[in-house]
């Protein structure tokens, strides 16, 4: 892992295994990842299956993002009947002084269908659900009357360096700090629980 790469790994205990490797820029204002590269293994099965997904995910900083009860499944470019499902029980990006938050909750769980080969540039999630409110971070209302004027100066620099943020729900409780928003991303993306890979068998089948 360096600061320009997101990978992420699903194993099992069967010969089995899936793998997410992105590219991340990181700017002043916004998160983006891109040119994701989604490969796995079926138990019984030799060869590795790999293929690109074209879309652009920009993340704004100022947002705390919360997605719950997704269930997102992508068609292979090409490969009639091959496509892999993820289910993401719950989601929660945090940057250090959001000042809105993001909610989206699929409560009918219904699949968001996406296709590899598109080159959509997503960076507001709002076009396709949920919706915003007036949720900031609690650091941000520190009562700086009440602090002396050295305590304020230090107090003030460590919260610009301190890049703390928590996942929670079924699959990960975390709270940790970080210099790096990238490392932050990394760490909350593994909630992504149950990866499961489907239709490819059924697909080999009937061909």
């Amino acid at each position: 892992m360096d600061d320009s790469k997101l990978t992420i790994k699903f194993e099992s205990e069967s010969d089995q295994w899936s793998e997410i490797i992105c590219e991340l820029l990181n700017s002043d204002n916004e998160l983006q990842i891109n040119k994701c590269v989604i490969s796995f293994k079926l138990y019984g099965y030799n060869d590795v299956i790999s293929f690109m997904i074209g879309y652009t995910f920009k993340l704004d900083k100022k947002t705390k993002y919360v997605f719950s009860e997704h269930m997102i499944r992508i068609n292979i470019h090409n490969k009639i009947g091959h496509r892999i499902k993820f289910k993401v029980d719950s989601l929660l990006i945090t940057f250090h002084g959001y000042t809105r938050t993001y909610t989206w909750k699929n409560a009918y769980m219904e699949f968001l269908e996406v296709k590899s080969e598109s080159s959509t540039i997503i960076d507001d999630f709002a076009n396709y659900g949920g919706s915003y409110s007036v949720e900031g971070d609690p650091s941000n209302t520190i009562k700086v009357d009440e602090m002396p004027i050295d305590d304020i100066t230090n107090d003030t620099d460590e919260i610009r360096e301190n890049k703390g943020f928590w996942t929670s729900k079924k699959i990960l409780v975390a709270i940790i700090s970080s210099v790096s928003v990238i490392i932050t991303f990394i760490t909350i993306i593994i909630i992504i629980s149950k990866c499961k890979i489907s239709g490819y068998k059924q697909a080999e089948d009937m061909m």
